[in-house]
């Protein structure tokens, strides 16, 4: 999960992880992205679903919300746990 595709590099490596797993299939879905980026993706990965996808010469991810905050660690880990005792799966 992650909250938008600046240059892409990051997701580049997660998605040769996850082939060297063996995966049947991989679908990538983020909610912003830098059109290069996109394209980079879109080759290694069998669909993209990225619903704001930005062009330009600079690009933040911060820059395509009107609201943006950064969250500490501990308050991700306390929201992955109440996701995982509300839906019973394991994090």
């Amino acid at each position: 999960m992650d909250d938008g595709l600046a240059s892409g590099f990051t997701l580049q490596v997660a998605v040769d992880a996850v082939k060297k797993t063996g995966a049947a299939s991989i679908t990538v879905a983020v909610p912003t992205g830098h059109l290069e980026s996109i394209h980079r993706i879109v080759e290694l990965v069998d669909a993209v679903y990225c619903p704001n996808i930005r062009s330009g010469m600079r690009f933040a991810v911060a820059d395509a919300y009107e609201y943006w905050s950064d969250v500490a660690e501990e308050e991700l880990l306390v929201l992955l746990r109440s996701v995982r005792d509300n839906t019973k799966c394991s994090i």
